[in-house]
C-alpha cells in the first residue's frame, strides 16, 4: 500500500512494485537506515503557495507531479512552486473543499470534493458526471474495467465517463454513509460505513462486518490492503485493526489511548506500516517478534498532530498531509542526525569521540556529555552527575582508558565511570576554557586552553609560553603525527610545531593562507592538511604551503575537520555542510597542474539536520564501524562512505505553458504563436522531489541552436524576434545525483507570418519586381545616350557639388560632436540624478513593497542609459583620437584581479563560479592607463557572466609568455558561430548568442575593446565554436 485509502488498485500495486524494487535500482528508499525522528523533515505552507494548510489526500500522477488535496482548492507541486487549480480557475469546480483525489487508468486526475466530482485533463479543470452535484465525494476506487466506485454521504455509485448509478449490491441492497473503499487484489470491493461497520462485496457474494458486535459502533475512516493480503481498517476513535481469518481484531500497540483515530494507512519500501492518526504517524516495524510502534518523539514538529493522508513517493519519499500543518516531506538522506530529545543533552553539539569500547561520546553546548551504545542513547552526564560544566568542547581517551573532558568555563575533567578529579588554574592550568586534548607518544596529555597551551602527566603540568615559541595563545586544535610530532592549530596564530623541546611556527609570512586554524590531518600517505577559518585547506608537504579555496572551486572557504577515507578522498566539514574532494584533485590543484576540484558537497537534502557544523575537538572522527561523524547544531551526524546511495531515477520533464508577450498558452503538443509577437517564454520542469534546488536543465531550439544550451537550475526560457518559421523545443533534465532523462519533452512552436512575410506575398512581388525590370531596362537603354551627350558637363557640375558635400559633412561631424556632447552633459547628469533617487527612496524603509519594486526598475533602467551613454562617448572619443592615456608601468595580475572581486556578487546572483588563475606577483608588468586597462578586462568579464548560464564557471588566467603578459577569460557560454566572429568586433553589432539572465546589451562593448588594446600596441583575439564557449585572449608586450 502506497497511500490512503483513495488511491485506485492499479496504481497501488504499480507504486508498492516500484518501492519494492528501488533498492535494486540504487535510488534512495524512504526508511531504511533512519527512525522516524531522524528522517529529514521540508513543510510548505500558505507561505510557500499551498492554497490552504490541511491537506485531506495526496497522490503522485504518473507525469511525476505531487497533487495535494485541501480545503481551498487542488495544489500541483513540482518541488520548487505550486499550481492552485480551484474555482477562481474555472467554475466547473463544484467547490474549492477537495476531500480526495485518484488517478484513473487514462491518466485522468478525478478530484472529489464536498460538492461532487470534477476532472482535471491536460492542466484543465473539467466538469464532472452533473448528477453527482451536491454529493459529499469521501472516497474512490478504480476496479480492473476501468469503473470508478465513488462512496458519499448518500452511498457507492458506480461511474464511468459521464454515466452515474447508484451500486446495487447483492440482494438488492443499498448502502448509505459510505466513507472509504478499497479494492482488494482477490477482486473484492471492501466498502466502510459511518455507523453500519464494512462489507466485503465479491461477485455474488456479499459478507457484512457488523458494528457493535464484529467491529466497532465507530465510522470507518480507511481501508487497506498489505503486501501479503491482510485487510488493516482505521476506525474514526477506536484505533487500527486487522483481518486474521474471518475476523477483525484491534491491534493494541498503537498507542497508550484507546480512542485514537486513524485516516491513512500506508507502507514504506521496508515493509513497515505507517498510519496517520490524530496522534501523528506511527510506525509499525514488521520484522520485530511482536510488532514495534514508533512514533515521533514529544519535541518533534508533528508529534500529537493530525495525519490526514500519506503517500511513499517513486523516490522513496514520504508525504504527509496533515491537519493546519501543511504539506509535509520525510527524507532520508545519506546521512543520519542523532539528535537529543526528551530531557537528553542539548541538540547543539560541539564534538564526538568514540573510546575503545566503542562507546560514542557527545560534548554539547548546555547538555553536559551524552553517550551512545551501539548508535542508541544509554545516557548523559551533567553538572548533576559532578561536571563542572554542561559545556564540553573537547573530548580524548589516554592509553589507560580515561575519558578526559575539556569543559567551556569548567576546566578539564577526568572522568573513569564517572568524575574522579577536575584541574582548573588552581591546578596550574593556564585557562578554565579547555579548546583542544591530545595525548602524545610518551604518554603526555596535552591541554590547549583559550589563554594557553600545557602538558600533564601524573597530575604535574607543565605550561608553554611565548618563550617557547608560542605566538598565540588561543587553541584550537592539537594533532600528533606519526612521526610522535604534536602539532598545534590556533587562533591568530597559524600553526605550531613543537619538536625538541620548542615551538616552530608556519603563518601567513611563511605562505599559510589564514592565521585561524580549525583542523590538522595527516594523510596516509604522510602528508599535512589544515583546515583554516576563511583560507581553505592548505598542503603542507616538502616544506611548502598551497591553499586551495573557493577560488578553485572549493564549496567554502571555512574547514571545520578534515577526515580521509579508504578511496582517495578528504571530507570536509564546514558551516555550509560536508564536502568530499579526491585527493588527486586537491594534489593537482597543489602542484598547479590543474586550477579548478569538483567537491561533492552534502547537506539537508543528504539527510543532514543542519549543514551548520561546529568546531571542537574532535569536530569529526572515523567510528570502529568505517561511519564518518560530525558535529552539527542540531546534533550529531553520521554517514559511511562505502554506502552512499545515489538517486538513478532519471527526472520526468514535462513542458509546463507558453507565454507569448504575456497570453498564456497552454504547452500540449504545438503551441501557435500570433504574427509580431516579440517574446516567447517556455516553462518546463523536472519532477524529482529529493533536492529539486539542485537539479539542472539543458534546452534546445530546433531551427535556431545548433546544440544543447546549459540552462542551469532555471525553468524557463526565453526568446525573443523568433522569424516566422516552424520551431522544435527540446528540454531535457539531471537530477541532483546525475541522472539525466535525455529524452526529456518537446514542444512544436509554429510562428505565424504577417500576409507580407508569406511566401505567396513574396513570390507576387519578385513576379512584379521582374516586370518592373524590363520596363526600365528599356527606359534606361534609350536615356543613355542622352546622358553620354551631357556626361561631360556633369562631370564639371559634380566636381562643384563634391566641394559642396565636403563642406557639409564637416558641418554634420561638428554637429555629431555636438550631439554627443549634449549627451554626456544634458543627459547624463539628469540620468545620475535620478538614479540616485531612486536608490534612496528604495533603501528608505517607509517604502512600500510596490513601490520598491518600481523604484529598483528604475533605476535598473537608468543605470542601463548611462552605460550606453557611456559606451557611446567612448567609442566617439577613439574615433576622433581624443583618448589620452595616462601611461604607467601597471602589474596586469592587480588589475584582473580587482575587476573580479568587483564583480563575483554578479556572477553569484547567476549562481557562477569565477577561478582566478594568476601569474605571480610582478609577472606581468605592462605600460596602461590602469582606467581604460580596467575598461578592456571588466567588459570581458561581465560578458562572460552575461552569456554564461546559471551554474556555469567562468575561468579567468593572467600568465607571462615570450615577452607578452597574456589574459584569458573563458566562459561556458553558446559559443559563437563564424558569421558572430566575423562580426565580433564591429560597432552596434547584435549577435546570435543572447543573455542568460535578461541583461541588455549596447553593442559597443567588444569594439571599445578593440580599439583600446590596438592604443596599447596590444592584441585581441577569440577562440569559439558553437555549444563549446568562448575563450578571449588579450596579449600586451612586457617591461622589464
Amino acid at each position: 500500500m502506497c497511500s490512503s485509502s483513495n488511491r485506485s488498485f492499479p496504481a497501488a500495486v504499480a507504486a508498492t512494485l516500484c518501492l519494492t524494487l528501488s533498492p535494486l535500482l540504487g535510488q534512495p528508499s524512504s526508511h531504511i537506515h533512519s527512525t522516524i525522528n531522524q528522517l529529514i523533515r521540508n513543510v510548505w505552507t500558505t507561505d510557500n503557495g499551498l492554497p490552504q494548510n490541511t491537506v485531506n489526500d495526496i497522490v503522485q500522477t504518473r507525469d511525476g507531479y505531487i497533487w495535494a488535496a485541501t480545503q481551498e482548492g487542488v495544489a500541483r507541486f513540482d518541488g520548487m512552486r505550486f499550481a492552485v487549480f480551484d474555482r477562481r480557475m474555472s467554475r466547473t469546480l463544484p467547490s474549492n473543499h477537495a476531500s480526495v483525489l485518484l488517478e484513473d487508468s487514462s491518466g485522468t486526475l478525478w478530484v472529489g470534493t464536498n460538492a461532487g466530482l470534477a476532472r482535471i485533463i491536460r492542466g484543465s479543470i473539467v466538469a464532472g458526471p452533473p448528477s453527482m452535484a451536491g454529493h459529499i465525494v469521501r472516497s474512490m476506487q478504480e476496479d480492473a474495467g476501468g469503473v470508478l466506485w465513488v462512496a458519499t454521504s448518500l452511498g457507492l455509485f458506480r461511474v464511468v465517463g459521464d454515466d452515474v448509478a447508484q451500486a446495487d449490491l447483492p440482494g438488492a441492497k443499498r448502502i448509505a454513509g459510505v466513507r472509504s473503499l478499497r479494492r482488494a487484489r482477490d477482486g473484492s470491493l471492501w466498502i466502510g460505513t459511518e455507523s453500519d461497520g464494512m462489507y466485503r462485496w465479491r461477485g455474488s457474494d456479499l459478507k457484512h462486518f457488523a458494528s457493535g458486535t464484529e467491529l466497532p459502533n465507530s465510522p470507518v475512516n480507511v481501508i487497506a490492503e498489505d503486501s501479503v493480503g491482510t485487510i488493516w481498517v482505521g476506525f474514526n476513535g477506536a484505533g487500527l485493526w486487522r483481518l486474521q481469518g474471518s475476523r477483525f481484531v484491534r491491534y493494541d500497540g498503537l498507542t497508550d489511548e484507546q480512542s485514537v483515530s486513524v485516516f491513512a494507512i500506508s507502507r514504506d519500501a521496508v515493509g513497515d506500516h505507517l498510519v496517520g492518526s490524530d496522534h501523528g504517524i506511527l510506525r509499525i516495524h514488521h520484522d520485530r517478534p511482536s510488532l514495534t510502534v514508533e512514533r515521533f518523539t514529544s519535541g518533534h514538529e508533528l508529534a500529537g498532530q493530525t495525519v490526514y493522508s500519506i503517500l511513499i513517493d517513486r523516490e522513496g519519499s514520504m508525504w504527509v498531509g496533515t491537519f493546519a500543518r501543511g504539506l509535509n516531506q520525510f527524507i532520508s538522506g545519506n546521512f543520519v542526525m542523532h539528535a537529543v530529545e526528551q530531557g537528553r543533552p542539548e541538540r547543539f553539539v560541539f564534538c564526538v569521540f568514540e573510546d575503545r569500547r566503542r562507546r560514542i561520546w557527545i560534548g554539547t553546548d548546555g547538555g553536559g556529555v551524552a553517550v551512545l551504545s551501539r548508535l542508541r542513547w544509554q545516557r548523559a552526564y551533567t553538572t548533576k552527575d559532578g561536571l563542572p560544566s554542561d559545556e564540553v568542547f573537547a573530548v580524548t581517551e589516554d592509553r589507560r582508558g580515561t575519558i578526559w573532558l575539556g569543559t567551556s568555563g569548567g576546566g578539564l575533567v577526568e572522568f573513569r565511570d564517572g568524575v574522579r578529579h577536575i584541574y582548573n588554574k588552581e591546578n596550574g592550568l593556564p585557562s578554565n576554557f579547555i579548546r583542544a586534548l591530545a595525548e602524545d607518544r610518551e604518554g603526555y596529555l596535552w591541554i590547549g586552553t583559550r589563554e594557553g597551551i600545557c602538558r600533564m602527566r601524573d597530575g604535574l603540568i607543565e605550561n608553554f609560553t611565548e618563550a617557547h615559541g608560542v605566538r598565540s595563545a588561543f587553541i584550537r586544535t592539537i594533532v600528533v603525527d606519526n612521526a610522535g610530532i604534536v602539532w598545534v592549530g590556533t587562533f591568530g596564530g597559524g600553526v605550531l610545531r613543537y619538536d625538541n623541546g620548542h615551538f616552530t611556527a608556519l603563518t601567513t609570512d611563511d605562505g599559510l593562507s589564514s592565521n585561524d586554524v580549525w583542523s590538522i590531518l595527516q594523510d596516509t600517505s604522510g602528508v599535512l592538511w589544515f583546515g583554516t577559518d576563511g583560507g581553505g585547506i592548505v598542503r603542507y608537504a616538502g616544506g611548502r604551503l598551497a591553499a586551495i579555496t573557493t577560488g578553485n572551486g572549493m564549496h567554502d572557504d571555512v574547514v571545520l575537520k578534515v577526515l580521509q577515507d579508504d578511496m582517495g578522498h578528504l571530507w570536509l566539514s564546514s558551516n555550509r555542510g560536508v564536502a568530499r574532494v579526491t585527493l588527486a584533485d586537491l594534489n593537482a590543484v597543489a602542484d598547479g597542474r590543474q586550477t579548478t576540484v569538483q567537491p561533492t558537497v552534502f547537506g539537508r537534502s543528504d539527510g543532514m539536520q543542519s549543514e551548520e557544523c561546529n568546531g571542537g575537538q574532535p569536530a569529526g572522527m572515523r567510528d570502529a564501524d568505517g561511519r564518518f561523524w560530525f558535529p552539527t547544531i542540531l546534533g550529531a551526524t553520521s554517514v559511511h562512505p562505502h554506502r552512499l546511495r545515489k538517486n538513478l531515477l532519471p527526472p520526468p520533464v514535462v513542458i509546463e505553458s507558453v507565454l507569448a508577450d504575456d497570453s498564456l498558452l497552454l504547452a500540449d503538443g504545438t503551441a501557435v504563436i500570433p504574427a509580431g509577437t516579440k517574446q516567447i517564454e517556455i516553462r518546463y520542469t523536472g519532477l524529482s522531489f529529493l533536492s529539486p534546488e539542485r537539479m539542472s536543465f539543458q534546452i534546445r531550439l530546433d531551427g535556431l541552436d545548433n546544440a544543447w544550451v546549459n540552462a542551469g537550475v532555471r525553468r524557463a526560457s526565453y526568446y525573443t524576434n523568433l522569424s516566422p518559421g516552424v520551431y522544435r523545443f527540446r528540454v531535457r533534465a539531471r537530477n541532483a545525483d546525475g541522472a539525466w532523462n535525455d529524452v526529456g519533452a518537446t514542444l512544436d512552436i509554429v510562428v505565424d507570418a504577417y500576409f507580407y512575410e508569406t511566401t505567396w506575398f513574396l513570390t507576387l512581388l519578385v513576379a512584379a519586381s521582374a516586370g518592373g525590370a524590363v520596363w526600365v531596362y528599356g527606359g534606361r537603354f534609350r536615356r543613355m545616350q542622352r546622358n553620354q551627350q551631357d556626361l561631360q558637363r556633369l562631370v564639371d557640375k559634380r566636381t562643384r557639388d563634391l566641394q559642396h558635400q565636403n563642406a557639409v559633412a564637416s558641418e554634420a561631424n561638428e554637429f555629431k560632436t555636438q550631439l554627443l556632447d549634449l549627451a554626456a552633459h544634458d543627459l547624463k547628469s539628469p540620468l545620475i540624478s535620478i538614479r540616485g533617487f531612486a536608490q534612496i527612496l528604495r533603501d528608505d524603509p517607509r517604502t512600500s513593497p510596490e513601490a520598491r519594486t518600481s523604484l529598483e526598475t528604475i533605476r535598473h533602467l537608468s543605470q542601463s542609459m548611462l552605460t550606453l551613454i557611456n559606451d557611446l562617448l567612448d567609442s566617439s572619443a577613439i574615433e576622433q583620437g581624443k583618448i589620452q592615456l595616462v601611461v604607467k608601468r601597471v602589474d596586469l595580475t592587480s588589475v584582473v584581479s580587482a575587476v573580479i572581486d568587483l564583480h563575483r556578487v554578479t556572477a553569484k546572483r547567476k549562481l557562477q563560479t569565477i577561478v582566478f588563475d594568476p601569474a605571480p606577483p610582478g609577472a606581468c608588468l605592462i605600460n596602461a592607463d590602469v582606467g581604460r586597462m580596467q575598461t578592456i578586462v571588466e567588459n570581458l568579464v561581465t560578458n562572460a557572466i552575461k552569456f554564461s548560464g546559471h551554474g556555469t564557471t567562468i575561468h579567468v588566467a593572467v600568465v607571462s609568455r615570450n615577452g607578452q603578459a597574456r589574459v584569458t577569460v573563458a566562459d561556458e557560454g553558446p559559443g559563437l558561430t563564424a558569421e558572430d566572429r566575423h562580426r565580433l568586433f564591429g560597432r552596434f553589432q547584435k549577435l546570435s548568442a543572447r543573455p542568460t539572465g535578461g541583461e541588455g546589451s549596447t553593442g559597443l562593448g567588444l569594439s571599445i575593446v578593440k580599439q583600446l588594446v590596438e592604443l596599447h600596441a596590444g592584441r585581441v583575439d577569440v577562440q569559439s565554436a558553437p555549444g563549446a564557449g568562448s575563450t578571449f585572449i588579450l596579449e600586451f608586450p612586457t617591461v622589464s
